[in-house]
């Protein structure tokens, strides 16, 4: 996963750190990723960028990412960069060409059903740790809360919970897949 300057002649460094500069400032957070190469006496270093020159006297800037980036955020970067290196002899791509969720046809969505799946598997999963924390700290089950004891009402497995305690959030999954969505993310489902 990389995003990459093609340029005509060869950039200078100042030129090459101020895209990496770009690329932080207007691309998504925490987007930049390095790679680690052994130089001649066998150490490892750590890569951030990579310059490619190829026959035809052209040059690559090339910048590790954690991810793709989606159309929108490498047109971002492309006005950023166009501003400062205004000659427009350039092209910036990303290593692969993802589309922009634009529609709600795009969008993530999970039907009601296995939201609900969803929701209720994650306040088990939620239980379960929180039971597991709290036994290895020395609680158990007990009538009333106390902490001089050590005791807790919902210190038993969930399926042994009354009704009223087995509470389940439908709101905090949605707000985690529409943050995936915002960040140009899919969620593909196994068939």
């Amino acid at each position: 996963m990389e995003i990459t300057l093609k340029l005509p002649t060869k950039p200078s460094k100042k030129l090459i750190r101020q895209f990496r500069r770009i690329v932080k400032s207007y691309g998504p957070l925490n987007v930049i990723s390095s790679f680690q190469e052994r130089n001649d006496d066998g150490h490892v270093k750590e890569v951030f960028v990579i310059l490619r020159k190829y026959n035809d006297d052209t040059y690559e800037v090339v910048i590790p990412l954690k991810r793709h980036l989606v159309s929108s955020e490498i047109e971002k970067i492309t006005h950023a960069w166009d501003a400062y290196y205004p000659s427009g002899d350039f092209i910036i791509f990303g290593s692969k060409e993802i589309k922009n969720i634009s529609s709600e046809d795009d969008s993530i969505v999970v039907p009601d059903t296995t939201y609900d799946d969803l929701c209720l598997a994650l306040a088990k999963s939620q239980h379960r740790i929180w039971y597991n924390e709290r036994v290895k700290q020395g609680w158990r089950y007990g009538e009333k809360v106390s902490f001089r004891d050590k005791t807790h009402p919902m210190l038993r497995p969930w399926s042994d919970l009354p009704k009223k305690y087995q509470t389940v959030d439908k709101t905090t999954p949605q707000v985690f897949i529409d943050e995936l969505n915002r960040m140009g993310f899919v969620i593909k489902k196994e068939k």
